[in-house]
């Protein structure tokens, strides 16, 4: 049963979210033959793609089950919610609109946990946008699948310096972005909304997986309000490119001259000799 609400107490919720402490570097995978994976280094901007978007049709779809809470937990959300849509009412009158509600529209009915769950999943992909990065540069699977069989690039973030950004820009903006590692999972889960604060259970269902993508080590900037937005970063957060190891000459002339035109360190990735994995060289421009 998720609310909208105003960027103002947006920010102030931003204040008092559980961060988890980055890592010194984050990668984003990206192929060099798409001109809108290109505006990443081009110019600055990252995308922040609702959900709908992704190629796992389970991510961010496991459901709050509200009908799992117990009979105070359950006459209290509904007191919330009346006292939310109608400041107007008494005590009283909140408490009897409340009985009546939940006499006539129980959550714990078949037909209203249906509701609920499509009506979650529906605010989930138009809520948030996510911004998934991964916390390994030498994965070859990543390479393979996101990187155009290796004949793209990995873009590497300083998180430092994205964290400062995100913490002052971005809230000055009322765009707040909260960030924490992917869970992933062998089994579905049922996710009880009472067991989590307000701030956890807007973002927990967007952090499972299924433990099949666990190789993508992936840690997710997930941004509230804004699906499908764009976001210029300042120069200086992406410090370094990798260029795949089938990456086409013509390319990487291309990012080399780019490389030295924003300052941005270049890395040539080329496969080991003798074991199944990445070297990386320093290029010199």
């Amino acid at each position: 049963m998720p609310r909208k609400e105003s960027p103002a107490s947006a920010v102030i919720r931003f204040k008092y979210m559980d961060f988890i402490e980055l890592p010194k570097y984050v990668y984003k995978y990206i192929s060099w033959e798409k001109d809108y994976q290109k505006n990443i280094i081009m110019e600055n901007k990252i995308f922040f793609p609702s959900a709908r978007k992704f190629n796992d049709p389970f991510d961010s779809t496991v459901p709050l089950r509200y009908d799992l809470g117990n009979e105070e937990q359950i006459f209290n959300l509904y007191i919330e919610h009346i006292k939310h849509d109608h400041p107007e009412l008494t005590e009283d009158e909140v408490k009897k609109a409340a009985s009546n509600e939940l006499k006539n529209n129980d959550i714990r009915e078949p037909e209203r946990i249906q509701y609920n769950i499509n009506v979650q999943r529906d605010f989930a992909a138009t809520k948030f946008g996510i911004f998934s990065v991964s916390t390994k540069m030498d994965n070859i699977l990543l390479w393979s699948h996101y990187s155009n069989l290796h004949k793209g690039i990995c873009i590497r973030f300083n998180c430092k310096k994205f964290q400062e950004f995100i913490e002052t820009d971005c809230v000055k903006k009322g765009l707040i972005i909260y960030w924490n590692k992917v869970d992933y999972q062998n089994e579905y889960p049922t996710l009880n909304p009472f067991d989590f604060d307000n701030i956890e259970s807007y973002t927990k269902s967007l952090l499972i997986k299924s433990h099949d993508w666990k190789y993508e080590s992936e840690l997710r900037f997930i941004l509230f309000d804004f699906p499908d937005k764009s976001i210029v970063i300042p120069d200086g957060i992406i410090d370094q490119i990798i260029l795949g190891c089938r990456i086409s000459k013509e390319n990487e002339n291309e990012l080399i001259q780019i490389g030295k035109k924003k300052n941005i360190e270049l890395v040539q990735a080329v496969l080991k000799q003798n074991s199944f994995g990445l070297d990386f060289n320093k290029i010199n421009v």
